[in-house]
């Protein structure tokens, strides 16, 4: 499983002790593509009963990942968890097939950040994906590319925590990068739904 091989690689790299460490988990994005239906929406008893619960022990197992990880990277680590998008159920408007996947992307999403110098239940409403560079990169104490997009989220900090703002640097002009080739279209469509690529 591709989730479980990526968290042995990233435990095994937070022995080093890391600065900075990030890990991408897919498999919660299919889980909640393929069983939104039998979870939330008008399953039969039969698939409700027999997927009905795979959302939930999805979630359940990438919490013992994360629990996993926040072991190995040892005391005094600040976490922060996000999910780029949320789910919802797939529309069906009427006379149209049944999709082959029941859930779809919304945009609001899972936002976590705890541990050393987070301020608990601090509320970040108006938060987005693109507010979590900058707000790193203020932890790490590093200056902002010229032009970035977000802000830092500094509510998210007790007093004090985060060091004061140095002023952007400008970026090494270089060539866009051009989308990875050997993609298969399904990847290229996915990538392309999240954002990431046109």
């Amino acid at each position: 499983m591709r989730d479980e091989s990526h968290a042995r690689m990233m435990e095994s790299f937070l022995k080093a002790k890391p600065a900075l460490a990030m890990i991408h988990f897919w498999g919660a994005d299919y889980v909640s593509h393929a069983f939104w239906r039998e979870a939330f929406g008008d399953a039969s008893p039969d698939e409700r009963r027999d997927f009905g619960s795979a959302i939930a022990a999805y979630y359940e197992y990438l919490d013992e990942l994360v629990g996993r990880l926040r072991r190995a990277a040892g005391p005094g680590t600040l976490v922060i968890a996000l999910s780029d998008h949320g789910f919802e159920a797939e529309k069906i408007r009427d006379g149209e097939p049944r999709p082959r996947l029941s859930g779809r992307h919304r945009p609001e999403a899972v936002l976590i950040i705890a541990g050393e110098g987070a301020r608990r239940g601090a509320s970040l409403d108006g938060a987005r994906a693109l507010d979590i560079a900058p707000t790193i990169l203020r932890y790490l104490d590093a200056a902002p590319p010229a032009g970035e997009e977000g802000r830092p989220l500094n509510e998210a900090f007790e007093p004090g925590v985060l060091p004061p703002p140095r002023d952007a640097r400008v970026p090494a002009r270089r060539n866009a990068p051009s989308a990875p080739s050997g993609l298969s279209a399904d990847e290229l469509s996915r990538l392309r739904a999240l954002g990431y690529i046109r």
